[in-house]
C-alpha cells in the first residue's frame, strides 16, 4: 500500500526535477493534475482471545465522488471513453507508468488506475 503511494511521489518529483531544469515547458506546470492515490490499510487483529479467527481485512477510503477507472491492469490501454479534463488524467496516468517503470529500471509500476 505505501509502495503505491510511494511510486506515486516518485513520478511527481520526476516533473519537478524536469521542471527546474526548464528543459520542459513551463506551462505542464499549470496543466499537471494533482493526484494521491486513495488510502487504505491491512487490519489484522492484535487479540489473540478473539473470536474472529486468523481473518485479516484490507480497509479502503471511501470514495464519494464519481469513480473513473483510467486503466486497468489486464490491459495497459486507457480508457476510451474519457472526456475533458479526464484525458488529461489519463496522459499523466500513462507518463506515470512510464516513469515509474524508467526509474525502477523495469523492475516495477503501477498498473492499475
Amino acid at each position: 500500500l505505501y509502495w503505491g503511494a510511494s511510486l506515486l511521489v516518485m513520478a511527481y518529483t520526476f516533473v519537478n526535477e524536469m521542471l527546474k531544469t526548464r528543459n520542459v515547458s513551463q506551462d505542464i506546470e499549470v496543466r499537471l493534475p494533482c493526484l494521491r492515490p486513495a488510502h487504505a490499510a491491512l487490519v489484522v487483529p492484535d487479540d489473540s482471545n478473539n473470536n474472529l479467527g486468523a481473518a485479516n481485512y484490507l480497509v479502503e477510503e471511501r470514495i464519494s465522488v464519481k469513480f473513473v477507472k483510467y486503466i486497468n491492469k489486464i490491459s495497459a490501454v486507457p480508457a476510451c471513453s474519457l472526456e475533458g479534463g479526464e484525458t488529461v488524467i489519463i496522459m499523466l496516468l500513462c507518463f506515470v507508468q512510464h516513469v515509474q517503470c524508467r526509474l525502477t529500471g523495469s523492475m516495477v509500476y503501477l498498473s492499475d488506475f
